[in-house]
């Protein structure tokens, strides 16, 4: 068994996934063996011959998806590939730019037995190169406690992964969502399972949106789960978007920002966005659970507030991580 692994989802982009690859060998400092491996969800076959090649030259395995499966169907490919104690699992529209920053995971989870997800700040890189956000400002120069990972970048502890059964059956991720909700559903999880999700305070660099505007076809949600019925959507889509726990005003109306973005009649004859239905699904999967140390139905319905009384029922935990110079400091959620 390695100690680490990194798996990479790629579609339909072989620049993003080469340069990626090529950062992480040229910048990570790691004294142990690592493992990569790709999965192509489905990509042209101009573009998976080109980057089957790059791979093969590098001797880093290439998952093939025949047809495009989704986000978390992936992610579970790339984890079930390796025989693995940490997974980490990286968008092909991200970068490497700190060389320690796999010893940096590897110490966390290693010395922090309540902590089962970990991620890293975003730099948000635009088209031209630019960086359009930092987290530095906001989040300072220690380790935090987060409700869910950022979608672009984390890592996790597969034996944790392993003991997920989702309702479609799939293990790990929950394959029937195939986009969005993915790092929600398995944040959840974890925290069912007394594991919280922390933040490093290094960077990593995401080019903006460029993993789905190389997959436009991926925002339709073209058929309807087992799960979640097209009967039962309209009910519960309409419920979960005054449960959404993304809206960014407590005192906003959701219901009607809804009708207005949103017209219900003109919504009912086309096909949800994955977006829209993953929220529904997820909203479906745990308002009657334990969600966040929380009845699952009062988490959704009070957004915000739900989400700092969650980070505050798990303040002063003491947690240990290696500082930019690397050495051990200590720090408290």
């Amino acid at each position: 068994m390695t100690r680490i692994s990194i798996g990479i989802s790629i579609y339909n982009n072989s620049s993003n996934v080469k340069n990626l690859i090529n950062s992480i060998r040229s910048l990570t400092n790691f004294p142990e063996k690592y493992n990569i491996v790709v999965c192509d969800d489905g990509s042209d076959e101009s573009v998976s011959r080109s980057l089957i090649a790059f791979c093969d030259s590098l001797a880093i395995p290439y998952i093939q998806n025949i047809n495009n499966k989704g986000v978390p169907y992936s992610w579970n490919r790339l984890t079930e590939y390796y025989d693995t104690e940490y997974m980490i699992i990286l968008n092909d529209d991200t970068r490497v730019i700190h060389k320690n920053w796999l010893a940096e995971v590897v110490f966390a989870l290693d010395n922090n037995p309540e902590v089962g997800i970990v991620d890293w700040r975003e730099n948000i890189i635009d088209f031209s190169g630019n960086v359009l956000k930092q987290t530095s400002s906001y989040h300072g120069k220690l380790p935090k406690a987060k409700l869910k990972p950022s979608g672009p970048f984390f890592a996790f502890r597969k034996n944790v992964w392993k003991t997920i059964k989702q309702p479609d059956g799939s293990t790990g991720f929950w394959e029937d969502l195939t986009a969005y909700r993915e790092e929600m559903d398995l944040a959840a999880e974890f925290a069912s399972r007394g594991f919280y999700t922390m933040q490093l305070p290094f960077y990593m660099e995401h080019f903006k949106s460029q993993t789905f505007n190389g997959n436009p076809d991926s925002r339709l949600r073209k058929t309807y789960s087992d799960f979640l019925t097209e009967e039962e959507f309209w009910g519960e889509f309409y419920t979960y978007s005054q449960l959404d726990i993304e809206v960014k005003k407590e005192n906003s109306k959701p219901k009607e920002r809804f009708k207005r973005f949103f017209p219900w009649k003109a919504l009912k004859k086309q096909l949800p966005t994955k977006l829209e239905y993953s929220r529904a699904m997820f909203a479906k999967k745990w308002k009657n659970r334990n969600l966040f140390n929380m009845p699952g139905e009062k988490f959704l319905k009070s957004a915000k507030s739900s989400q700092k009384a969650f980070l505050q029922s798990i303040q002063g935990i003491k947690i240990l991580y290696l500082d930019s110079e690397m050495n051990v400091a200590e720090a408290h959620f």
